[in-house]
């Protein structure tokens, strides 16, 4: 009832100010605490299904999204009808390099802020097409069940793997706008550099492979080991070396037949903005082979430029395969049934390490005699 008289036991729906029983006044009767917590537990209970129910069709929804994403030829991100994201070159590729390509999503504050903060509001997050339509439409609330719905969604982009750049800071957006106007490199670039373009014929070439990590968080990835120059083992790591005349390199004949076991020291952290070279970090593994070439110069060597002319040379680095038993040496064959910390953290740094193929641009030195040497640096 929602009246209720001040002296007698008289209650009513209508709204009047005397009781007809006693004469008294008549006022608002108060909610009970006993209501008060039945609808608070109905509302429990219905974020808690909504929670449920979202997860239920959340695979459908994802399928969805990969494909709209896979079929675009252009990806934004619009929070707060401002556009903040990457444009990315979809219409260049493949749908299988679409898939290869696709790999982070984005920015961990993006996580942190919306997903663990609890019960905060923050407007809208789209996915838009380059055709303006809406692929996902992430709107906020003023409350949350424990963060679930949002980290259910946050989950579906992941597996999702749309890789994007944004952020969320409003006074950073025009920043962030014009950075993306600049934008001409890939998040992970691969870039190729020598010491100078000239060489004196019997002069070994220097080269420096510079892998740069151009995404808003930090990678892993690992430097150049046992088997990787002849891609016996991921990671893949090695030059292409075009002799002038076309002529072919020396290939490499006598390497030792085993192959060493990964370590967690091969897993180099690749801050956002940093640089790192997986031919010569410093706790990369020099495996000498006896036969006057160790793992560091299996291809540049005296042998593959001992002829005047030019060279063209490019870097290859693939981390491709998500199968870390391509990644894995000879003694390691019972992986699974080992189970102590250097295995449980190789397995996580080989999670954070992104799969994908780098090659670097290619570059032309001269080699050249004695008599019109000239040492030209860089």
């Amino acid at each position: 009832m929602k009246y209720k008289c001040q002296s007698c036991n008289f209650k009513t729906n209508d709204k009047i100010n005397v009781c007809p029983d006693c004469g008294k006044n008549v006022k608002r009767a108060r909610v009970s605490l006993k209501n008060i917590i039945i609808l608070l537990l109905a509302f429990y209970l219905l974020v808690f299904a909504f929670g449920k129910l979202t997860y239920l069709f959340l695979p459908k929804i994802q399928l969805a999204l990969l494909n709209q994403i896979e079929n675009s030829s252009e990806i934004y991100i619009e929070y707060n009808s401002s556009y903040i994201g990457l444009s990315l070159p979809f219409n260049k590729l493949t749908l299988d390099q679409k898939r290869d390509t696709l790999k982070f999503l984005v920015n961990s504050r993006l996580q942190e802020r919306w997903f663990h903060k609890g019960s905060r509001s923050f407007g809208s997050l789209h996915l838009i097409a380059k055709d303006k339509t809406i692929i996902l439409k992430l709107k906020t609330f003023g409350f949350m069940y424990k963060g679930d719905y949002y980290k259910l969604i946050n989950q579906e982009l992941i597996d999702a793997r749309l890789k994007i750049i944004f952020e969320l800071d409003d006074q950073k957006v025009n920043e962030q706008q014009a950075q993306i106007k600049n934008e001409t490199k890939n998040i992970i670039t691969c870039e190729l550099l020598s010491d100078k373009k000239d060489y004196q014929l019997g002069e070994i070439p220097k080269f420096y492979v510079k892998i740069t990590n151009y995404s808003n968080f930090p990678i892993y990835l690992p430097v150049r080991i046992d088997g990787s120059v002849l891609h016996r083992r991921y990671p893949y790591c090695s030059f292409k070396i075009i002799c002038p005349d076309d002529k072919k390199t020396h290939g490499i004949n006598a390497v030792c037949g085993n192959i060493n076991r990964l370590r967690s020291e091969d897993f180099v952290k690749l801050k956002s903005g940093n640089s790192f070279n997986p031919f010569q970090e410093k706790n990369y593994e020099i495996i000498n082979y006896g036969v006057g070439m160790s793992s560091n110069n299996m291809e540049i060597n005296k042998k593959n430029f001992d002829s005047v002319g030019k060279y063209k040379i490019s870097a290859y680095y693939s981390t491709k395969s998500s199968s870390i038993d391509t990644w894995l040496g000879d003694y390691e064959k019972d992986w699974n049934k080992k189970n102590n910390k250097e295995i449980e953290k190789i397995k996580l740094l080989f999670k954070a390490t992104p799969k994908q193929i780098l090659i670097s641009n290619e570059i032309t030195i001269e080699i050249i005699n004695n008599s019109d040497y000239k040492n030209i640096d860089k």
